[in-house]
């Protein structure tokens, strides 16, 4: 008789398909917006969107500070601490530092936009930006407040209907109104001031009264520990932009920033969905007994499995994926998306090994870890980039996700020893890797149809697996449970 799916994982797979199909239906949005910047933008415009987004993504762990993360280890205490204060408590808290942030940011506008190497007449776009990241905000507190509650559909709906408001008001600004880089960046504030008024007023409504400072200052001591590893992620995903704009010039950051859109794909559509269902439910199970590390070791390995099929998909069919969301003038860019899926692939496993150290209340220790990856991320930056150019940047990204993901893994089984799968995750890793090597000599020697190459490369794979028994009849029977719970749910 098979073995039974364990209930952990099923609930983290029914999250994890409802999340990750509310990720796609946005990501398409994103990804349509990108015709939009190389049709009606500069290449070199291109490239300031790509400086706008880090300013976006390094304010937001200082206005966060740690406390969406502190959320779920907070609401997993409800024999202690009532819900509601804890909602309560770290909404208004981080409101609150969003908005000292913002009023403290704009008195420093034109150092920013120095530091930034913008242009005088670029700094007016600071502001909404700056307005920006106090309205993501208070959204992201409650949409981690969600998450917990595996209020999975509603979540997916919020984010759908974001990502969709702000793809069609940018189309209208800019095609129509011929706003350009301006109607961009005041279609992203409008559209979040807009969702940002509801959450605002149901917070008072519902939790103003339970508010705790006490309790605050507990999510906040659990919290501000993590907000280097939440800047770590960041600095990995956008720090390259600085040095880029030091050593190369601003039309191959806009090429650098399209293929790297395509090679985060494994982050958007595997990694986040993954983050999004996996932390709270270890968060209300704990990691303490024998048959949830095993739970917890198993997840492991099926994201392995997803993440070198997704990894297989995007790259053998990269040049298309280019060509289908913009011009040619990006097919450059298309050596650097090999390395981008790879980083993030690497930066997925880390998602597991962070687990532990949360639950232990380790966030000092990793706050040092990430504080350490941000130093060398910013000196290999320097390096590789000074010496390689573009590619560089590339070389570093990669190069500090293993860094981080090794370091967290590391302190993890310092704390408690889990026995991860890791000849059968190798062997699948070797598989994949084969595979796409075979697939880029069949097309460099060979006069065989490209498209036949690429479907035969993704049809195989799984069928290796099965032969070598990486993946078994518990597996395959997991999967099979999976769908056919989304289809009844959805009957």
């Amino acid at each position: 008789m098979m073995t039974k799916i364990r209930e952990p994982i099923k609930k983290v797979g029914k999250d994890y398909i409802i999340y990750g199909m509310g990720n796609l239906f946005t990501k398409i949005a994103a990804l349509l917006l990108i015709p939009i910047y190389t049709k009606y933008l500069s290449v070199n415009e291109v490239g300031v969107i790509a400086v706008i987004e880090m300013i976006e993504q390094l304010m937001l762990p200082f206005a966060l500070a740690g406390l969406s993360n502190a959320l779920w280890r907070f609401l997993g205490k409800r024999d202690k601490i009532h819900p509601n204060q804890v909602i309560s408590s770290g909404f208004w808290g981080s409101t609150f530092i969003g908005i000292i942030l913002f009023l403290v940011s704009i008195f420093f506008i034109p150092n920013i936009g120095r530091f930034l190497f913008l242009d005088p007449e670029e700094y007016w776009f600071l502001y909404p930006i700056l307005l920006n990241v106090l309205f993501i905000t208070s959204i992201r507190y409650i949409m981690r407040v969600l998450q917990f509650h595996r209020r999975a559909f509603l979540f997916s709906l919020i984010s759908v209907c974001q990502l969709a408001g702000i793809l069609g008001l940018s189309i209208v600004l800019v095609s129509q109104y011929k706003w350009g880089l301006m109607g961009i960046i005041l279609a992203k504030s409008m559209v979040n001031g807009i969702l940002f008024i509801p959450i605002l007023l149901f917070m008072i409504i519902k939790y103003l009264s339970s508010f705790s400072s006490s309790i605050f200052k507990q999510m906040a001591r659990y919290g501000y520990p993590l907000m280097p590893m939440t800047l770590a992620l960041t600095f990995l995903n956008f720090s390259d932009r600085y040095f880029l704009n030091l050593f190369v010039p601003q039309n191959e950051i806009g090429i650098y920033s399209i293929a790297y859109r395509i090679g985060m794909i494994i982050q958007m559509f595997l990694v986040l969905p993954l983050y999004m269902s996996f932390l709270p439910m270890v968060f209300k199970i704990g990691v303490d007994s024998k048959s949830n590390k095993e739970i917890i070791s198993d997840m492991m390995f099926y994201y392995s499995v997803l993440g070198c099929f997704l990894f297989l998909a995007v790259t053998l069919f990269s040049e298309n994926l280019i060509l289908l969301i913009a011009t040619d003038v990006y097919i450059t860019g298309l050596k650097f998306i090999p390395i981008i899926l790879l980083a993030y692939f690497i930066n997925g496993f880390r998602q597991f090994f962070m687990a532990v150290p949360a639950l232990k209340d380790k966030t000092s220790q990793l706050g040092m870890i990430a504080l350490a990856v941000i130093g060398i991320n910013i000196v290999s930056n320097w390096f590789f980039i000074s010496t390689f150019g573009t590619i560089g940047a590339a070389i570093s990204t990669i190069l500090s996700f293993v860094l981080l993901t090794w370091a967290v893994y590391l302190l993890s089984q310092l704390e408690q020893k889990i026995h991860w799968k890791w000849s059968r995750i190798l062997i699948c890793c070797f598989f994949a890797g084969a595979i796409f090597l075979l697939a880029q000599m069949l097309k460099l020697n060979c006069e065989l149809n490209v498209y036949l190459i690429n479907i035969a490369g993704l049809v195989l794979f799984p069928i290796v697996l099965r032969i070598f028994k990486v993946i078994g009849p518990k597996e395959l029977k997991g999967i099979k449970h999976l769908f056919t719970s989304i289809q009844k749910k959805q009957n």
